[in-house]
């Protein structure tokens, strides 16, 4: 299967349209703390992709504008989980309420898992920017101590993360100037 590669500016992926999820299950109060769920075609198991959003930690950068990636994947034969989360901005956004949101979004896989043929053994989590970073961070949360207050007895293991151009440091992001004053914030 041969497919033509676009080269897409930020104003063109502005312009896709939004595509909508399967489903979509609430994980919390807040309006922002749910998970679009977009379903591959098949019986399953899916192995199964965390998709985290970036868009500097910031709350007028939502979801939506990834959409067309999450389905491009689903129509590939994976399952994908598009996370939203609190954000700076959101109440509750920030630290810890950014970072317990991913948590438990991710692992609301569990409960999907009732109901759709996801493979957890095979999860990966995928984010850009801000959502690099956070995906970093679940890939190490299994690690937290448990005096903090982002620790879970059993977070969903995962099998791999994919940073892109997620934000690794938020020292030397601070430092940099990168997203603003955002990085301090969180």
């Amino acid at each position: 299967m041969s497919e033509e590669i676009v080269n897409l500016s930020t104003a063109d992926l502005a312009d896709l349209p939004i595509k909508p999820a399967d489903r979509r299950i609430v994980y919390g109060a807040a309006p922002v703390q749910f998970v679009d769920f977009y379903r591959p075609d098949g019986a399953g198991p899916w192995p199964t992709l965390v998709l985290v959003h970036g868009g500097c930690w910031r709350a007028q950068y939502g979801l939506d504008h990834i959409s067309f990636l999450a389905r491009t994947l689903a129509e590939r034969g994976v399952a994908v989980c598009s996370l939203e989360y609190r954000r700076l901005g959101d109440e509750g956004g920030g630290w810890p309420g950014t970072f317990l949101d991913v948590g438990r979004g991710t692992d609301l896989l569990r409960e999907l898992a009732a109901d759709e043929p996801l493979d957890l053994d095979n999860v990966v989590a995928m984010g850009h920017s801000a959502g690099g970073h956070l995906v970093q961070w679940l890939g190490s949360r299994h690690q937290i101590s448990s005096d903090s207050p982002l620790y879970v007895t059993d977070p969903l293991p995962l099998k791999g993360v994919i940073s892109l151009a997620g934000v690794a440091d938020l020292a030397e992001a601070i430092k940099w100037g990168i997203c603003g004053e955002t990085p301090a914030e969180l």
